[in-house]
């Protein structure tokens, strides 16, 4: 088995195992695209990193990393609620675009 980087998401990773009953690791898996957990595009310079989770109370939570360094950084969370709790999902987005004129 590869190894696959990690996100640094010190200050999520703390909240969510404060905050979450039973937190667990599991597998980045599509249907389509299978295993999901790190792509690098050498041509661009960029990288991908997907780290997935559940709790009792989020059937799935992901979060992703892209890096193409300084042109173009982004991390993306989405949180999707166990049916039997009445929440909404939750996204979160956070980019960091090129410094000057640029975009991701």
């Amino acid at each position: 088995m590869r190894r696959v980087p990690t996100i640094n998401c010190t200050w999520q990773m703390d909240y969510m195992r404060t905050n979450l009953s039973n937190l667990r690791l599991k597998e980045c898996t599509t249907p389509t695209f299978g295993d999901v957990s790190y792509n690098e595009n050498t041509l661009k310079k960029a990288r991908i990193v997907n780290m997935c989770f559940s709790s009792d109370e989020y059937r799935n939570i992901r979060m992703t990393y892209y890096d193409a360094g300084d042109g173009c950084q982004v991390f993306n969370s989405l949180w999707y609620p166990d049916p039997s709790y009445n929440l909404p999902v939750l996204g979160i987005d956070i980019l960091k675009p090129q410094e000057i004129f640029g975009h991701c």
